[in-house]
C-alpha cells in the first residue's frame, strides 16, 4: 500500500477498468482520481488496509457497486476514446483562439 507519494500510480486505471472493487489509502495521489464511491478508501495503517478489505469481503452488494461504478468512471472519463476527445477540444480551443487573435490583430492594420 502506498504511504505517500505526489503523483497517481497508473495501475489504479487498470484497477478500476477490471471492474473489482479498490482498496487505497486515502491520500491526494489516490483522492485525485478515486473517491467513496468507486473506491474503498482507508488510512495508511496496516488496520485501515485490513478493516477496508474485510468491509468489502462482508458486504457483496458494496463490492459489486463499487467495481462497477468503477469500471464505468473509468471509461467515461480515462479511456482512449475520450483521450482523444479531450485532445480534439484543446486543439479547437487554440486554433479558435489563433482565429480570433488574427482577425483582431488583422482588424487593427486597417
Amino acid at each position: 500500500p502506498r504511504i505517500e507519494g505526489t503523483n497517481t500510480p497508473l495501475k489504479i486505471f487498470t484497477y478500476l477498468k477490471s471492474g473489482k472493487p479498490i482498496v487505497a489509502t486515502n491520500l491526494s495521489t489516490h483522492t485525485q482520481v478515486l473517491n467513496e464511491n468507486i473506491s474503498m478508501l482507508v488510512d495508511s495503517i496496516p488496520e485501515g488496509i485490513a478493516q477496508g478489505i474485510i468491509s468489502l469481503l462482508r458486504d457483496k452488494e458494496l463490492r459489486v457497486k463499487m467495481g462497477r461504478e468503477g469500471k464505468n468512471f473509468v471509461e467515461e472519463n480515462y479511456s482512449y476514446e475520450r483521450f482523444v476527445e479531450k485532445v480534439r477540444e484543446i486543439y479547437e480551443y487554440i486554433l479558435n483562439l489563433t482565429y480570433k487573435e488574427t482577425r483582431v490583430s488583422g482588424s487593427k492594420k486597417r
